[in-house]
């Protein structure tokens, strides 16, 4: 409201309003690094992590983003654009962030419309996006969500943050201030609709996993639906293996048995894989008996083969390892094939295999351990010779010396 100045002589309307923006204006201006190295606003300073002594600034310079001149009430257009080129600089964003733990609310809104209007540039930089998400820490809701309309208005910019290094991390951050606030369906039909490019960068993949931590299944249920339309995708690929096994983890049980039937449907195809056999295996630790018998029984014609290679040979020792069943399955196969089980026990990859074969059976089945060692000592003294096949004869050595 216009109220007559007691202090003009001329007795002219000025707004108050404007009157305090100036001061917080002149407020941004006057503070300098400097006076953040002589330890003024100590108050403040006990809540922020920075090491002011670190840097320093010419504020001679008049066209320093610290000079009063820069943010001079006649120019305050500026003070947004002002506020994106310093927050892309080490000292610049520290010091706004100082800012933001002073509490001036009239600084804190020029901060705020700066990054509102300028968000991929800010969440994408290295240094900015340490501002953004210290803004979002103490965001209002009507606040969170302006900055979640401006994004989701343009989906491609939501995703192309995503798959930037520090861009996924400020998403991560938004993602996690979003928990209540009911924009989930929103956030996963813009994912799901890049989510095989998301799923398989180094950096989406964290984005897609942030998901699936903090929203509710009804709300995750579009890339549920993904994962297991993208199954073959993402099981071949280096990064795309990685975060299926993690999204599989994350996924609410009606979901996870979906994904783990179409695994078990392709497990043969994977477990050759250079990069699916990590997920075969993951789901072999995960222990879900029904699933893991599945699993075992489309494997066991492949078991010589697989324990032959790097990948193969771990996939083999987890189904042993899963359950008396896969156990079985797969001694009882090598014990069938007495002279490839000799031969597993002198190969660089196979040896590994029968070592763990030995520890199993003697733990969980003594009579099958018995007709292991049987077959294996009558090459004792071939394998005894072979710098592989020596590892086994040790195995047993140690077994029955322990006797465990």
């Amino acid at each position: 409201m216009a109220t007559l100045n007691p202090a003009n002589p001329n007795n002219q309307l000025y707004d108050k309003e404007e009157e305090e923006e100036e001061e917080a204006l002149r407020s941004l201006a006057s503070m300098n690094l400097n006076e953040h190295h002589s330890g003024s606003g100590s108050s403040s300073a006990a809540h922020s992590t920075t090491n002011w002594g670190n840097y320093e600034t010419n504020n001679n310079n008049d066209n320093n983003f610290y000079s009063p001149n820069i943010w001079a009430r006649n120019n305050p257009p500026a003070a947004p654009t002002l506020v994106v080129e310093a927050a892309k600089t080490m000292e610049g964003s520290m010091v706004l962030q100082r800012f933001l733990d002073e509490g001036n609310h009239v600084l804190r809104q020029q901060i705020f419309k700066g990054i509102l209007g300028n968000l991929f540039e800010v969440m994408t930089n290295e240094f900015a996006h340490h501002l953004f998400r210290k803004l979002l820490e103490d965001c209002e809701s009507r606040e969170v969500q302006t900055i979640v309309f401006t994004l989701c208005s343009h989906d491609h910019l939501f995703v192309e943050i995503s798959l930037q290094k520090y861009g996924s991390t400020a998403i991560q951050n938004l993602i996690k201030k979003l928990r209540r606030l009911g924009f989930g369906k929103t956030i996963t039909h813009i994912l799901s609709q890049r989510f095989l490019e998301l799923m398989t960068s180094a950096q989406g993949q964290y984005v897609v996993q942030q998901c699936l931590k903090t929203f509710k299944p009804n709300e995750n249920r579009v890339l549920y639906d993904a994962l297991v339309y993208y199954l073959i995708e993402l099981a071949t690929c280096r990064y795309g293996c990685i975060s299926l096994n993690i999204c599989l983890d994350c996924m609410s049980r009606t979901h996870q048995t979906k994904l783990l039937e179409q695994i078990v449907e392709h497990s043969e195809f994977l477990s050759h894989d250079p990069w699916g056999h990590y997920v075969v295996q993951h789901v072999l630790t995960l222990k879900e008996e029904n699933i893991s018998r599945a699993i075992c029984i489309r494997l066991e014609r492949h078991y010589m083969h697989l324990a032959q290679r790097m990948g193969g040979s771990h996939v083999v020792e987890n189904c042993m390892k899963s359950s008396e069943f896969g156990m079985e399955s797969v001694v009882r196969t090598l014990l069938r094939r007495e002279k490839a089980l000799l031969h597993l026990a002198s190969d660089k990859f196979g040896n590994y295999v029968v070592q763990k074969a030995l520890e199993v059976t003697k733990q969980d089945n003594r009579k099958l351990y018995e007709s292991l060692v049987m077959v294996i000592m009558t090459k004792k003294s071939a394998l005894s010779g072979n710098v592989i096949g020596r590892h086994v004869i040790n195995m047993i050595k140690r077994l029955e010396d322990n006797n465990v």
